[in-house]
């Protein structure tokens, strides 16, 4: 059995462009029999981490729930990240936002350490890895859904290749396939923290109005 245990979707990796689903496909089509999904976001998040251990974590948890059914004491996952001497406080903050946004821990777990939400009281005792989605996967899910229904489109990984009057066209960057959207009134484009100082300049004169929000230009030069 050949398991790749990092790996990133554009959930929590602004490095990548696959969603779960296409992620998995991507697997099976190279010969790769499971997959553990190792997020940059949460490590972005808790800046006090140094060695990396919420994605330690999650690759612990993930050997700990093989064969599948089986469940990672909390307890024994803190001691085999003890070695990089974590901040505590820090670390299970870390650990506890990692409950709230994974798609794939078992809902015990997250039933375990309280209500799940912003106010999550503790660390769940045990964590397992699965194969179905839980409820914060099935939110999303249902979010662009009622978009979807609402006429609002939700193209994820993709890189915008053009525009043209009211017609979008979006590269895809694994298939390298080109998607157009007709009858485009409003177009938002989420750069993921990332400076895009030429598509602003490449937008400027294309479209009536272009709005800039947070970190999608980069700084401008000191004199």
């Amino acid at each position: 059995m050949i398991v790749d245990l990092h790996t990133h979707t554009r959930f929590g990796s602004n490095c990548s462009y696959l969603d779960p689903g296409e992620l998995v496909w991507r697997a099976k089509e190279v010969g790769i029999d499971g997959v553990c999904i190792t997020e940059h976001e949460l490590c972005r998040e808790a800046e006090a981490l140094k060695g990396r251990e919420l994605e330690q974590a999650v690759i612990a948890t993930f050997l700990h729930s093989q064969p599948m059914g089986q469940k990672a004491l909390t307890q024994e996952v803190l001691v085999l990240l003890g070695a990089t001497k974590p901040d505590r406080i820090e670390l299970e903050k870390g650990l506890r936002r990692w409950t709230q946004v994974s798609w794939f821990l078992d809902e015990a777990a997250i039933a375990e350490a309280g209500n799940g939400g912003v106010e999550m009281r503790e660390l769940p005792k045990t964590s397992r890895l699965g194969t179905k989605p839980n409820l914060t996967q099935m939110h999303s899910q249902a979010v662009t859904r009622v978009l979807h229904a609402r006429g609002i489109v939700r193209s994820t990984g993709r890189v915008l290749a053009g525009i043209q009057g009211n017609t979008v066209s979006l590269l895809n960057p694994i298939s390298m396939e080109t998607e157009t959207r007709e009858s485009v009134d409003t177009l938002v484009y989420a750069s993921a923290n990332t400076a895009c100082d030429e598509l602003y300049k490449a937008l400027k004169d294309k479209v009536k109005e272009v709005h800039v929000i947070g970190d999608a230009l980069g700084s401008p030069p000191r004199l």
